[in-house]
C-alpha cells in the first residue's frame, strides 16, 4: 500500500495519519479522517500548515498541469504588482510582462514572446530594491512553483511588525488557490484581442511595444548595445547597457 492509499484509508491509526499529511497534505484534506481528526486537534493542524505551507504550495504547484502553473505563477506576481508599482511609479514594464505570461499559459502566444518579455523586464527593472526586487523575481521566474516563494518574500521583506503574519495570510491565499487550480474550479478564459499586452512577438516576428507604442507594429531588423544616461526615478544619472531595436513601421 502507498503512503496515498494509506493515509485515504478510513482505519489508518490517527498518529499514522498525521505524520502522513506533512508529506500529502492534499491527500489529507481528501481522505475521510481528515475533518475528524482536525476538530479534535485544529491547533495540530494549524501548526502542521503553518511549518510546511511554503513547501505544501510550491509541491502542489509542480503538480498542476502547464497552464494551470504558469497562470498560478501569475495570480501570485499579480497580488505583490502594487509593491513594485508604488516603489517605481509610471513603470509599466512588470505589469506587461505578467500579461505575457498569461498569454504564454493561454497558447496564445510564442514561449519566445515569453522570453523576449523576461529578458527585457529583467534589464529595465535590474535596479530595483527591497521588496520590489522580489516582486520582479516573481514575475520572472521561469519556474513556476517558485514563484509563489518570492511573492510571500516581497511581503515578509518589509520587517515590520505585521509582515510576518501578513506574509503567512498570503500564503494561505498561495495554498487555497493553488487547490483550486488542481480542482479544475478556476476559468481559465484567453485574453480578447483587445486585452493583449502590447510586449508580445507573435509566430510572424512583429512586437507590440508598450504603452508609448501602442498599437504600433514593429518588425525587428537588428539591435544594437549602446551606453546612454539615463535617470530613474531620482537616482543619480546612471549608464545602462540597453538594446536599441532599430525597426520599420508596417
Amino acid at each position: 500500500m502507498t503512503e496515498e492509499e494509506e493515509i485515504a484509508d478510513p482505519e489508518c491509526n490517527s498518529e499514522r495519519w498525521w505524520e502522513l499529511a506533512e508529506r500529502h497534505p492534499l491527500e489529507a484534506q481528501a481522505s475521510a479522517l481528515y475533518w475528524m481528526l482536525t476538530l479534535e486537534s485544529p491547533e495540530r493542524w494549524e501548526k502542521l500548515q503553518r511549518q510546511n505551507i511554503g513547501n505544501w504550495v510550491e509541491e502542489a504547484t509542480e503538480r498542476l498541469p502547464f497552464r494551470e502553473r504558469e497562470l498560478f505563477a501569475a495570480d501570485c506576481a499579480e497580488r505583490v504588482l502594487p509593491i513594485y508599482e508604488r516603489a517605481y511609479p509610471g513603470a509599466s514594464c512588470v505589469r506587461e510582462a505578467i500579461e505575457v505570461r498569461r498569454c504564454y499559459a493561454l497558447g496564445q502566444t510564442s514561449k519566445e514572446a515569453w522570453e523576449d518579455a523576461r529578458q527585457y523586464t529583467a534589464r529595465v527593472a535590474f535596479f530595483a530594491e527591497g521588496q520590489a526586487r522580489y516582486v520582479v523575481d516573481a514575475a520572472l521566474i521561469n519556474r513556476a512553483a517558485v514563484a509563489g516563494f518570492f511573492a510571500a518574500f516581497a511581503i515578509d521583506s518589509a520587517n515590520s511588525a505585521e509582515s510576518s503574519t501578513v506574509c503567512y495570510a498570503e500564503q494561505i491565499w498561495q495554498w487555497e488557490r493553488v487547490q483550486q487550480y488542481a480542482r479544475g474550479e478556476v476559468q481559465c478564459r484567453k485574453r480578447k484581442r483587445s486585452q493583449t499586452p502590447n510586449a508580445i512577438r507573435n509566430a510572424g516576428g512583429c512586437l507590440l511595444l508598450s504603452t508609448r507604442w501602442r498599437q504600433k507594429q514593429v518588425r525587428c531588423i537588428r539591435c544594437l548595445r549602446l551606453k546612454i544616461p539615463y535617470e530613474w526615478n531620482g537616482y543619480n544619472k546612471i549608464t545602462l547597457n540597453i538594446g536599441l531595436v532599430l525597426s520599420c513601421q508596417n
